[in-house]
């Protein structure tokens, strides 16, 4: 695993901090709370520390990864440059502990996904409230506003209204939450190419399980 750090003057203190660390999960833990510190494009400290650990929880939650290009994008309410600096931070940072596939950000081991839910999701209520947005957006369906207000789900973006422009046909790639206020529509099946949603299909069933929204 290599560890990026730019500030030469510290890098004996941080070589000692990591030296210190005496298993994975304690070193995950002083990576997540170096990108934790360290992220600047945002307007304050705090601004950026919701960001990066609403972006972390929604890949921990997913069942198979978060498309970054899209998903990700609407659920922290994020468009253009804004969300181009975060991202870039955020994968050149965490590049040893992610893995892209086919577009979709995941976690490269589960030693992260647990150092994620030990740092950012302290009980079984806020997962289930992080599942419960989760299952809105593949549903397609706007969530109350204020749903979000556990520490875990602070940054990210609260489902108001849908954009009915992909309904029945591609999701709307431009659509976004918090920003414009909408989310792309998510139709079961593609009625363009008569192929089902397969990223609905993969993931809503999961979210709506650890939700608590089936009976």
């Amino acid at each position: 695993m290599t560890l990026r750090y730019g500030r030469f003057s510290t890098l004996p203190k941080k070589i000692s901090e990591l030296v210190a660390c005496r298993s994975i999960p304690d070193l995950l833990h002083a990576m997540l709370g170096r990108m934790e510190a360290n992220f600047v494009h945002a307007e304050t400290p705090q601004a950026g520390h919701r960001l990066v650990r609403a972006a972390l929880v929604i890949i921990a939650c997913s069942r198979a990864g978060i498309m970054v290009e899209t998903e990700l994008r609407e659920l922290l309410g994020l468009e253009g440059t804004q969300y181009g600096l975060l991202w870039a931070t955020f994968y050149f940072t965490l590049k040893p502990l992610l893995m892209l596939r086919s577009g979709r950000a995941t976690f490269l081991h589960d030693y992260v996904r647990t150092a994620v839910n030990q740092r950012y999701l302290a009980n079984s209520e806020e997962r289930r409230q992080v599942h419960g947005i989760l299952a809105h957006y593949f549903m397609g369906t706007a969530m109350a506003t204020g749903a979000a207000s556990t520490p875990a789900l602070d940054g990210v973006a609260s489902l108001g209204t849908i954009d009915s422009s992909g309904v029945g046909d591609e999701p709307a790639a431009a659509g976004t939450v918090g920003v414009s206020g909408t989310a792309s529509s998510q139709p079961l099946r593609f009625l363009s190419s008569g192929l089902p949603n397969s990223r609905k299909v993969v993931e809503l069933p999961y979210h709506l399980l650890h939700a608590e929204m089936v009976s």
